[in-house]
């Protein structure tokens, strides 16, 4: 999992995107210069996702969802309720992240809901702050562990590609 050292507050926006082919790639407008670090997870046979990380500070950069496990996308009704916020962006600490392409198998679940998609990358278990930068909530955890990110704003086309891409996804691991 990936541990989150401080924040840093930006000017700029998340540019969200979605596809039939790339469920969800969200990318920070205001991205550094050179070559980012990657922080993958999944099973990496039928779902994968990427985090992409600026080498130098650990700030993030994007997030995206290539493959959707089987089953791990569902639709919900409500977004994880709000806990007490601070504006910024994460900077992770990078450690562990000894390599451009560090890989960690685990489990994550692709929510989509009327408005919003939230990431949620440790399962089961509850945020307990969050920090927010433009419609990015970033939900953390015990010793600032990031668990999770709620997109908010999307559109119903954006909801429709995703749900779309997701389902395409999981219809090929069959």
């Amino acid at each position: 999992m990936l541990r989150i050292q401080s924040s840093v507050v930006m000017v700029g926006e998340a540019q969200v995107e979605t596809d039939f082919y790339v469920p969800l790639d969200v990318i920070m407008t205001n991205s550094g210069a050179g070559v980012p670090r990657y922080w993958r997870t999944g099973d990496f046979k039928r779902s994968l996702l990427e985090v992409g990380l600026e080498t130098g500070s650990g700030r993030f950069l994007s997030v995206t969802v290539t493959q959707s496990p089987k089953g791990a996308s569902r639709k919900v009704a409500a977004a994880p309720a709000s806990q007490p916020q601070q504006p910024g962006i994460p900077v992770f600490e990078l450690g562990t992240l000894k390599e451009d392409f560090t890989d960690e198998k685990g489990p994550f679940l692709l929510h989509v809901g009327a408005d919003f998609v939230w990431l949620d990358l440790a399962p089961g278990q509850a945020h307990l702050h969050e920090l927010r930068y433009d419609r990015l909530r970033f939900l953390l955890g015990p010793e600032n562990v990031w668990l999770g990110l709620v997109v908010e704003g999307l559109t119903e086309l954006q909801l429709s590609e995703l749900w779309e891409g997701t389902q395409r996804v999981e219809e090929a691991a069959s």
